[in-house]
């Protein structure tokens, strides 16, 4: 992914259509300052493609209309519909929820939140968290927000266990250290999204 957004920058930076245009400046020293910063790589590609995008719909310029292409090109492939199926429990919603409980007047349940936050920032996929929600957030259950959103992912878990099991593989074979099962995960892969 870092290969595909650098492209791209280095397209918005070399056209020279689009270099005269600030807000093309902007998103381009922007992207530039995340990567210098270490944010997360996916945040970075959403966050450029959502300001090509912007722009695109104020400029109407077939440059960035060729560049959003090249998005939904990348975007269509086995592993960006993996990790679709990945981060479909929206765990991001749930703790946008949680914040609105009663329950966030207790300082532990304010600071699992915000944990939780920052293990989606840093990239896990969420389904590698539902377990852990459900533990942590199970014992604030007497507010009815936590128990809906517990219920919910729990409700996730239990209807999706065969789909989950094969993430976890797909998940723990791609983060070995040698690539001895990159064809086996490139498999399973194509299995789970056909």
């Amino acid at each position: 992914m870092t290969g595909f957004i650098n492209q791209i920058l280095a397209e918005l930076k070399s056209n020279s259509t689009l270099t005269s245009e600030p807000l093309v400046k902007m998103l381009v020293e922007s992207t530039d300052k995340s990567i210098a910063l270490g944010e997360n790589e996916k945040t970075i590609y959403s966050n450029l493609k959502e300001g090509i995008n912007v722009i695109n719909s104020s400029l109407n310029n077939s440059n960035l209309v060729a560049l959003l292409e090249q998005f939904n090109k990348i975007e269509d492939t086995p592993e960006s519909r993996v990790q679709e199926l990945a981060n479909k429990s929206d765990i991001k919603s749930k703790l946008f929820a949680l914040r609105e409980s009663k329950a966030m007047a207790n300082p532990m349940f304010s600071t699992q939140i915000g944990i939780f936050e920052n293990w989606i920032k840093s990239g896990h996929p969420n389904f590698l968290l539902c377990e852990q929600f459900i533990k942590v957030f199970s014992e604030y259950s007497y507010d009815a927000i936590v128990k809906e959103n517990v219920d919910s992912i729990s409700t996730y878990l239990t209807e999706n266990r065969s789909q989950l099991l094969v993430l976890s593989a797909i998940y723990n074979m791609d983060n070995m250290p040698t690539g001895n099962y990159s064809q086996v995960s490139k498999d399973l892969k194509k299995m789970l999204v056909e």
